[in-house]
């Protein structure tokens, strides 16, 4: 990364010395990819003076476990990075050994109750990827069912003690069938841990329309814990972890790093299936991908020559960049934008991503609409400048 590019990240020089905190958190994950030059990663890690900033820095971006393998991977680790990577490492262990025992609970739920399931990230993408189902740092189970069976699978798993706490609403039918038009899961807490239960992959239906039953023909098989789990096959995995993080624009590593490690670990035919699939669904290449491809290859040192070969590095993509960069370097955590900038910029980037009339007449939908207040329906919820933004040629 240049200069610049290290203070738009929040990679300002410490008055102390030593590796700045953000430029030793990417030699630290492209330690742990595999990527990058080593013995030049290894001495930023080496040189590091603010380990507990680093470690905040890895908090917010969720990839505190993956850094920690890369630290590791340096060599022997100061005592303060273990401090401040090491012994936290306790807690997220207990967290993702407590959602190992939820997955296998609401995967044997749903079995018996003929409910076909696929696991979206979690556990299964962490050991797919990284060899381990504890290295990616996970919150939640991400759990996707038929759109058919999403009500019936609420139930099953509120006999495993999960509660459903979105929506929040009396469940009448006309609500439901409003929530489902714009929201792609329900969210149901328990006593091992928070379950995401997806009835599509994207809350716009029209942007990744491949229908389960076709997720489901394609999709591999994981084994954690002993147990076998079915979550996406490659293809679908590569396009879904691309609209996810370009709708969050990248706002989090942890997204990137999920996308640089399964772009590593598959070959040039494989690539070229993966991109073919997306330009299959619709998908603008570069709005999609050029994002991040050039984020992986930047600042992961990832490099996919079929990619590259693929996608077309313009001034969209560039933008799309700066915008993440930008997100980086902002106080504290989250998901980069929230509240009505959030909404707004997730449907011109919908629009974007696939410039057809379907989806942009879904997100103008969606801007009139309140699916977790059905009270509020009908009533455009943002200013009227919104609308125009999102009917200008898209960023």
């Amino acid at each position: 990364m240049t200069p610049s590019t290290e203070r738009e990240a929040g990679a300002l020089p410490q008055a102390s010395g030593g590796t700045p905190p953000f430029q030793a958190l990417l030699a630290g994950l492209r330690l742990a990819l595999g990527a990058g030059r080593r013995d030049a990663d290894a001495d930023a890690v080496r040189g590091v003076r603010d380990w507990a900033g680093v470690g905040r820095l890895a908090d917010r971006h969720r990839v505190a476990s993956l850094l920690w393998l890369g630290v590791r991977t340096a060599g022997e680790a100061d005592p303060r990075a273990e401090a401040a990577l090491g012994r936290p490492g306790a807690r997220r262990l207990g967290r993702g050994l407590r959602q190992l025992a939820g997955l296998r609970e609401a995967g044997r739920r749903l079995a018996d109750a003929g409910i076909p399931m696929l696991v979206l990230k979690g556990l299964p993408l962490s050991a797919r990827l990284f060899g381990s189902p504890l290295v990616r740092d996970c919150v939640d189970i991400d759990l996707l069912v038929p759109p058919e069976a999403a009500d019936a699978a609420v139930w099953v798993l509120a006999g495993g003690g999960w509660r459903l706490v979105k929506p929040s609403f009396e469940p009448t039918p006309g609500n439901v069938r409003l929530y489902d038009r714009f929201v792609k899961d329900r969210l149901l807490v328990g006593p091992r841990g928070p379950v995401e239960l997806h009835h599509r992959l994207t809350s716009n239906p029209f942007l990744l329309d491949r229908p389960f039953e076709a997720l489901l023909a394609d999709a591999a098989t994981v084994e954690v814990g002993g147990v076998p789990f079915r979550a996406p096959g490659d293809e679908d995995l590569f396009a879904y972890l691309v609209v996810h993080g370009q709708l969050h624009r990248w706002s989090r590593l942890k997204w990137l790093c999920d996308f640089a490690a399964l772009a590593g670990l598959m070959d040039a035919g494989r690539t070229a299936a993966a991109v073919e699939r997306c330009r299959a669904q619709g998908l603008a290449l570069e709005a999609a991908l050029g994002a991040a491809a050039a984020l992986s290859r930047d600042c992961l040192h990832v490099a996919c020559p079929a990619l590259a070969e693929a996608v077309p590095d313009g001034a969209p993509a560039r933008r799309a960049v700066r915008v993440t960069r930008r997100l980086w370097s902002r106080p504290g955590g989250g998901k980069g934008l929230k509240g009505a900038a959030r909404r707004l910029d997730e449907a011109r980037l919908a629009v974007a991503m696939k410039p057809q009339w379907r989806t942009l007449a879904h997100e103008a939908a969606r801007m009139c609409s309140a699916p977790y207040d059905p009270r509020l329906s009908g009533r455009w919820t943002l200013p009227r400048s919104a609308l125009r933004r999102l009917l200008r040629r898209p960023r």
